[in-house]
């Protein structure tokens, strides 16, 4: 073999290793990149069935029929004791009459009690940190709430604490877990799928909400109706999501710039002390966006 022919094989050889070892590394790449691919479509998968299988078993549960409660027995009135020495029949009138007007007043009726559809108590016994369901009747909002002491865990773990790309629709950590602040706030992710709160941003158009102006809120101390009346983007490095409004000055603040961004208007009607629910996703327009949704906690009839 000449030495010409022994160079140009040696150039050769130079030249395939490099182009060898790029093909070696685009092909790990791509295997890399596909099996991240489908170990998200995994979770997703398994988020996906988890939130469905929770919301039927609960659901089930709540709409089986009881058996009827046994009448209870039939007490027998007791006489009342004697603390006095009785008076002529002439004069026992006049005394009951003066037992009467002596009489300490009626106690105050008690107010009553509220429970939840959804037995909560089960619920907990494998997500403890539960405190509350939130449904969009007509959509794939129908999600367990979750309190944790962060805002970073359930990001990427479902109620039961197991870990999950899709997360759980959590209350912010500066809420007090049991609705009763002024604005009480979700946070869920936006899921391509439109899983979680990914379908939030379809409240952008007025015809959505037509069709889906109401929330149901299930929480261990009773149920209620949520109507929606605000659907507007925010930045979300600079917003501060209120909990408790120092005044009316501030709660005026916070409608006005609720309403004026929302492209539409609603009959509903909010005033300073209603209670309020807020749905909060990322939205992707520009950086930080987020995307809210803010309905009035509806007082039930009972109250």
């Amino acid at each position: 073999m000449h030495n010409s022919e022994k160079s140009s094989g040696k150039r050769r050889g130079k030249i395939r290793l490099p182009v060898a070892l790029m093909l070696l590394v685009s092909m790990s790449a791509s295997v890399v990149l596909a099996g991240l691919g489908v170990h998200g479509y995994r979770e997703h998968m398994a988020g996906t069935s988890y939130y469905s299988g929770l919301s039927t078993g609960l659901k089930s549960a709540a709409s089986a029929p009881t058996a009827e409660p046994t009448a209870a027995p039939t007490a027998t009135p007791k006489k009342p004791s004697m603390l006095f020495t009785p008076l002529p029949r002439e004069g026992a009138a006049q005394r009951e009459n003066e037992i009467a007007a002596t009489a300490a007043p009626a106690a105050p009726a008690q107010k009553k009690q509220r429970t939840s559809a959804l037995d909560f108590a089960a619920l907990r016994e494998t997500c403890p940190d539960v405190v509350g369901w939130v449904t969009i009747p007509d959509t794939v909002i129908d999600y367990p709430i979750v309190h944790g002491e962060d805002n970073d865990f359930y990001l990427t773990h479902l109620p039961d604490r197991t870990k999950n790309a899709a997360g759980s629709i959590m209350m912010d950590v500066a809420n007090s877990g049991d609705f009763t602040d002024d604005v009480n706030i979700l946070h869920g992710h936006h899921m391509r799928s439109g899983a979680m709160f990914g379908d939030l941003e379809l409240y952008k158009k007025e015809a959505y909400y037509k069709e889906h102006p109401m929330m149901r809120l299930f929480t261990p101390d009773g149920d209620y109706d949520v109507a929606i009346f605000a659907a507007y983007s925010v930045d979300g490095s600079t917003f501060a999501y209120p909990t408790n409004f120092t005044g009316e000055e501030g709660f005026a603040e916070f409608y006005h710039r609720a309403t004026t961004r929302t492209p539409y208007q609603t009959d509903v009607e909010v005033a300073y002390g209603d209670r309020m629910l807020m749905l909060s996703t990322c939205a992707y327009s520009y950086d930080y966006e987020r995307f809210l949704v803010v309905g009035k906690i509806l007082p039930p009839e009972d109250e």
